[in-house]
């Protein structure tokens, strides 16, 4: 692949995955903290009003959506570079950084395989 074509994979998956990243963090940052209430319990309602459930079952569900939620982004940013393509072939979505090294030097950074064609 060319070095033009990674570097339009990696602004495409940033762009999918600032939005979710934006909504992951409100979560993670509003749910402990609350933000003096004003987040939770419009939400709590929401929950209580569509699916019919106790206050105590929307507790249960905001934390469970707290707590779960950074895992969920890590699976999801390891999903997006899949489809993507940004990983390496050989070795797989194993090595942290990888975006970084392979835009700066064109091989991946664990096994030295040739990501981006030289030019």
């Amino acid at each position: 692949m060319s070095r033009q074509e990674f570097q339009s994979r990696v602004r495409a998956s940033r762009r999918v995955l600032l939005p979710i990243g934006i909504l992951v963090l409100i979560l993670v940052f509003a749910g402990p903290f609350g933000l003096f209430g004003i987040t939770i319990p419009p939400f709590q309602a929401a929950l209580r009003a569509c699916l019919g459930i106790s206050r105590d079952t929307a507790d249960l569900v905001c934390l469970g959506l707290m707590l779960f939620s950074p895992f969920v982004l890590l699976l999801l940013v390891l999903y997006i570079n899949r489809h993507y393509g940004l990983f390496c072939p050989r070795c797989g979505p194993r090595t942290p950084f990888f975006v970084n090294h392979v835009s700066k030097y064109g091989t991946c950074p664990k096994c030295k395989c040739r990501i981006v064609d030289p030019a």
